[in-house]
């Protein structure tokens, strides 16, 4: 199932000089060119792991919704429920296929239709230790999968 979204292959996020208390969030818009039904998930897969990992300070909320865009979170509608909250070490270690990702989300076969934005939300725990300090996170691919209904 053929899915595309509005960040022009920019990463969500980009970082540095990040200290506890440090918090940002990013929008998504997914576009679906399926010509039939689809549930689509969301999950996780992280490369690169290095050696001062700090995903564990890394808090994470996902919410699904509509308006916004990756240039600006600005009219973002969230639908209701949170759809992920936690670490995001959780995330890439627990959401990692489509069998266990976030979701799912009906949507019908009416192409091309913007089906969805998500917003991301991140936040460098402030009770990280100083052991945190000059540490990353690893290449995380937030990745959305759609499957037939």
């Amino acid at each position: 199932m053929n899915l595309s979204n509005d960040s022009g292959g920019i990463p969500m996020f980009t970082v540095t000089n990040m200290i506890p208390g440090d918090s940002g969030e990013r929008c998504i818009a997914i576009t679906s060119n399926a010509s039939v039904p689809v549930s689509v998930k969301l999950y996780g897969q992280d490369t690169a792991l290095p050696s001062n990992d700090i995903d564990d300070f890394i808090d994470i909320t996902i919410e699904d919704g509509t308006g916004g865009s990756f240039a600006s979170c600005t009219g973002f509608v969230p639908s209701g429920a949170v759809d992920y909250t936690g670490t995001l070490h959780n995330f890439v270690n627990t959401r990692t296929n489509y069998a266990t990702g976030v979701g799912p989300w009906a949507l019908a076969a009416s192409p091309p239709a913007r089906i969805i934005t998500y917003r991301i939300r991140w936040t460098f725990n402030a009770a990280a230790p100083a052991s945190t300090q000059g540490g990353t996170t690893p290449n995380v691919a937030f990745i959305w999968e759609a499957q037939s209904a």
